[in-house]
């Protein structure tokens, strides 16, 4: 009894004194400002990023970023230059042309696209900024877009140029046709336009069958319409890829409107049937996209006919296996 209640007495004043110990401890948990954190926190590179701007991240990504990140910064330039305007040409223009070893005169600011179109010894450098004239195009003036964006479309829709290149250079035709005067179109545009139809590859191809409607509605002539455009789509539905026949098919719908009466007669018509019955004979692809027109055409048919019957449409449904 004695020991333990010698041991209790002991056990008595260690628990007191652990007591005392926390309490002493209290005052020392009352939250004080860090003013030298705050100072590190307010130097990380974290936070920085968190407080820059739009134009301050693109430039921060261009001069230290990877090359997805440059690449990013470099598409960005065409959302920038229209929402940051003056203050975007003056902070993040020279940077791009330095990381793109181009930097340009300050009076001659329009030569950069070419020179970096052509001088980049980076393949994906120079297809975002291709991309990045295809945005910016409708920004500038005629006389810049006939002096600086017209050759560069006629260069890259060039056979030389890399696949890529040749699928953008109808993305910039297509803008293109929207900005110029219909006689610029005829001269400069339509040369490209069939001579991309003839593209070895059948992407380009594809591509450019998807911008026929645009391009032939830029025109404003019929006349221009028959003698450029046309023949393109007389090449293209003929053509082995059914992405291809696909793609001049969908497009040709809009533009039976822009042509003359006798071409639509003598051309387009009998170039339709043709295709049709070709079609339903190898049984292929393009079935599906004849049927989804075969009404149109049918209009076309009886239109053309001039109230003679018309015999091509019912037999040809006759005839659906």
């Amino acid at each position: 009894m004695v020991e333990n209640q010698s041991e209790a007495e002991m056990k008595g004043p260690q628990v007191s004194t652990m007591d005392d110990e926390e309490a002493e401890e209290e005052p020392v948990m009352v939250a004080k400002l860090d003013f030298e954190k705050l100072f590190r926190m307010a130097e990380d590179p974290d936070m920085a990023e968190l407080l820059r701007g739009p134009i301050d991240t693109a430039i921060h990504n261009l001069e230290n970023g990877k090359e997805v990140q440059k690449l990013t910064a470099i598409r960005s330039f065409a959302d920038l230059l229209d929402t940051e305007g003056d203050v975007c040409l003056k902070k993040l223009l020279p940077v791009i042309q330095a990381i793109m070893a181009c930097i340009a005169e300050p009076s001659e600011k329009g030569k950069v696209v070419m020179k970096i179109c052509n001088a980049s010894p980076y393949h994906l450098n120079a297809a975002a900024w291709l991309e990045t004239i295809v945005e910016v195009a409708d920004l500038l003036s005629l006389a810049s877009v006939k002096k600086f964006i017209v050759p560069v479309a006629q260069q890259q829709a060039d056979p030389v140029q890399r696949v890529q290149r040749r699928i953008i250079a109808t993305k910039l035709l297509n803008k293109l046709a929207n900005i110029l005067p219909p006689q610029d179109v005829r001269k400069d545009l339509t040369p490209c336009v069939q001579m991309l139809c003839k593209d070895a590859n059948s992407n380009v191809r594809s591509a450019i069958a998807q911008r026929l409607f645009v391009i032939a509605d830029s025109l404003k002539s019929p006349h221009d319409v028959v003698v450029s455009i046309l023949p393109c789509f007389v090449q293209l539905l003929a053509d082995e890829d059914s992405c291809v026949r696909e793609s001049a098919m969908n497009n040709l719908n809009d533009c039976i409107p822009l042509l003359t009466k006798e071409a639509k007669k003598h051309s387009l018509f009998p170039l339709v049937k043709r295709s049709t019955e070709e079609s339903l004979e190898k049984k292929n692809e393009t079935l599906i996209i004849i049927a989804r027109n075969i009404g149109r055409w049918s209009v076309l048919a009886f239109s053309l006919c001039e109230g003679r019957p018309v015999n091509w449409p019912p037999a040809l449904f006759q005839a659906r296996p």
